[in-house]
């Protein structure tokens, strides 16, 4: 009897993991060698539901995930620090357009980007390190770091019209020449928790909130856990401003963040 109670938890075990596993994992090498030759081309093969999993290494890549591929999960193998996406030209290093939370980036440095051109602001530019635009993916555990925005928003990330979660990452150094040095949200309805948002700056030369570390405006969000060091905002908000908001700010830290008129 005790043989066969075990037989038949081993069977359910071996069901309920092949259940949570009926996706393909796709294993990308930075010398081209794995399963696609690149991380765009892992997310272009892959089908809602697939995993991409990215080895060590340093990737010279703009990346695109759209509705077609939502519910893929794209993650490193070895974290942030061994994993870094240099954005190959000029536009955000990782763009998100029409997912929802089933798909999930996790675990890399994005640096180098410039920004999306932003069609609700023409001649300007949104999201450096990431951009949400009409969606709502996972930001978890990423260092996304020294993105610069130049006319535009969203120097480490931009959220519009999005409901993304963006947690436990890393946004620092990232610069905006209009608002959000590290996050700027737009119409949005993000959850912005147990980030370290340091060290990023906004100017803010055109209407609106400034915000170093984050701005939003017109939008539903919650902030929470985060710790706020050392960002600096030409007009107001060193760390947060939010204008015309339903804001939930909680058990954050601030320390050390400048403002050149109010809110340091």
């Amino acid at each position: 009897m005790e043989s066969l109670k075990s037989v038949c938890l081993a069977a359910l075990f071996v069901s309920l993991f092949s259940t949570a596993s009926n996706g393909r994992t796709w294993y990308i090498k930075a010398d081209g060698s794995g399963d696609a030759a690149t991380i765009q081309a892992g997310i272009d093969a892959s089908a809602p539901g697939d995993s991409i999993l990215v080895a060590p290494g340093t990737y010279h890549e703009n990346l695109s995930i759209t509705a077609t591929h939502n519910g893929i999960c794209v993650l490193s193998e070895a974290g942030p620090d061994a994993t870094i996406v240099i954005a190959k030209v000029s536009g955000t290093v990782a763009d998100f357009v029409g997912v929802d939370t089933t798909t999930t980036l996790k675990g890399f440095t994005l640096t180098g980007g410039t920004g999306a051109p932003n069609p609700e602001h023409p001649g300007t530019f949104h999201g450096g390190g990431v951009r949400m635009f009409y969606c709502s993916p996972k930001i978890i555990g990423n260092h996304i770091i020294n993105n610069t925005v130049e006319p535009g928003r969203g120097g480490g990330i931009q959220c519009f019209s999005s409901a993304g979660i963006i947690e436990g990452n890393v946004i620092s150094g990232n610069r905006a020449s209009f608002h959000g040095g590290g996050i700027h949200v737009e119409h949005g309805s993000p959850r912005i928790v147990g980030n370290t948002i340091s060290h990023n700056w906004a100017r803010a030369n055109d209407p609106g909130p400034s915000g170093g570390g984050i701005s939003a405006y017109y939008s539903t969000i919650v902030i929470a856990d985060n710790y706020f060091k050392g960002n600096k905002a030409v007009t107001n908000g060193g760390g947060v401003v939010v204008d015309h908001c339903a804001v939930q700010i909680e058990r954050n830290i601030f320390t050390a963040n400048q403002s050149g008129a109010s809110g340091g």
